[in-house]
């Protein structure tokens, strides 16, 4: 595989520093590209990682744009929960020593 596309993705977002203003928004398609070109390919964890990146990245931007018409507070507290949630993702991939 060395070609990955999510299309017709939303997100449903709920702004508890903002009188738990809540919204449902698209995200653009995230199209990846050159997925396990090398002869070694890809794991399934190097897959999800990336794709979850893309899906963080691209509902930060979606907030943030939509946040823009709410009022200045909004966007940053959007920014603050977003900044909690990303390094959880990054914790899913983390290897047990166990």
């Amino acid at each position: 595989m060395d070609d990955f596309l999510i299309t017709g993705a939303i997100v449903h977002v709920s702004l508890t520093g903002v009188s738990g203003k809540e919204m449902t928004l698209p995200l653009p398609d995230i199209h990846l590209t050159n997925l396990g070109k090398d002869n070694a390919g890809i794991t399934a964890a190097d897959l999800t990682r990336r794709v979850l990146d893309a899906i963080t990245t691209a509902t930060i931007k979606a907030v943030a744009t939509a946040t823009t018409d709410i009022g200045p507070g909004a966007g940053k507290a959007a920014g603050a929960g977003m900044n909690k949630i990303t390094p959880g993702i990054g914790g899913l991939f983390k290897k047990s020593t166990n």
